[in-house]
């Protein structure tokens, strides 16, 4: 029961970041930079999604995609939050440190602990870690500062939302899956764990979807 309902909410993930997608390819040029540059976040989750999809039917080891997945997820919210939190001299050296101290982390990672072959759990929870904290900051500093009654701010919000509910729900899931299987833990329960995993998803590409349409709704006031 669990196994089918991950592959179904997986399906219906699958159809909404292709809607989001879609929508943002064909729309980039009326939405906001900050909303617009997700677009390399979402082009990369469905091009590591369906070569995933491939190689999985194909019988062959898709685990690598997963390392390079998790350092694209890295770059392409490392871009959207450079964009949120501005261009101060603070900001930039706070940005550009956290994640190029992360990249080299995610690196050696697959060299030394986690090979490409291999689930990358450590790498995942590193970039979840600073994701989050990356989404905490935005709420700290936007608390009381930014008026929820504009399309851009409105829809950054949601980004932010986004990005926090997901990696925070999913957090133990991706720190402890490798840990689960070592130890011989029911293969039901991890199932239980990936329809989880599969519904936050959901929800995620949801609050994106709303994200993007937001201020093509309100157009003329932002």
């Amino acid at each position: 029961m669990y196994q089918d309902l991950a592959l179904l909410f997986g399906k219906v993930y699958l159809v909404i970041l292709v809607v989001n997608v879609i929508l943002v390819l064909l729309l980039y040029r009326r939405l906001p930079v900050k909303v617009r540059s997700v677009h390399f976040f979402l082009l990369g989750s469905l091009a590591t999604d369906l070569a995933s999809r491939w190689l999985f039917y194909q019988g062959e080891n898709n685990l690598f995609l997963l390392h390079i997945y998790t350092l694209w997820e890295l770059l392409a919210w490392g871009w959207f939050f450079n964009l949120v939190f501005g261009h101060t001299s603070k900001t930039q050296q706070f940005f550009f440190g956290g994640v190029g101290v992360m990249g080299i982390l995610l690196v050696l990672n697959s060299v030394f602990l986690e090979p490409l072959t291999g689930f990358n759990s450590n790498a995942k929870t590193l970039v979840q870690v600073l994701l989050i904290g990356f989404a905490i900051r935005y709420f700290f500093l936007a608390f009381g500062k930014i008026d929820l009654t504009k399309a851009v701010a409105q829809a950054v919000t949601f980004i932010n939302f986004a990005v926090l509910l997901y990696y925070s729900g999913t957090l133990f899931i991706f720190m402890f899956s490798r840990l689960l299987r070592e130890y011989g833990v029911a293969s039901v329960q991890q199932h239980g764990l990936w329809v989880i995993n599969a519904l936050l998803l959901v929800v995620f590409h949801l609050l994106i979807f709303i994200s993007l349409w937001i201020p093509l709704r309100r157009r003329p006031k932002y």
